[in-house]
């Protein structure tokens, strides 16, 4: 995992520990030999963080990625935070996205990436949940 992305000395704020999550979640899948499509797609009904194609033999599965990055659990865990209205926007992003795009050759997944970073930058933990909804 890559050692500190901050180095200031400093609490990080919520932009930038999305920002420290999102790309070790883009690293940590491209590691795995995923091919990822696209990072923080945008369109009206929201962003999606990440749209990537697993390795074989899942290659034609689609899987919409949800990044929760997380410094405590001190409100819940990263998991936990994904509940039925953030489910409901992800879906409608991914139809978006799926129209936009002329659909999936295969099957769609939403997976959601916890990633655990130290209050100063360190990325200590990445746990992949699929198929979460």
């Amino acid at each position: 995992m890559t050692a500190s992305f901050s180095g200031s000395g400093r609490t990080l704020g919520r932009k930038e520990l999305g920002q420290i999550g999102e790309a070790a979640a883009r690293e940590y899948l491209e590691g795995k030999g995923w091919t990822v499509v696209a990072s923080n797609w945008r369109c009206r009904a929201g962003e999606m963080d990440i749209i990537a194609h697993p390795p074989e033999p899942e290659q034609h599965t689609l899987v919409f990625i949800e990044v929760r990055a997380r410094s405590s659990s001190r409100f819940g865990t990263a998991e936990e935070s994904v509940d039925a209205r953030k489910q409901r926007k992800l879906r409608q992003v991914a139809q978006f996205y799926l129209q936009r795009h002329g659909g999936a050759e295969g099957l769609i997944r939403f997976d959601v990436m916890a990633v655990h970073i130290t209050t100063d930058g360190r990325v200590v933990g990445i746990r992949m949940l699929e198929g979460v909804f």
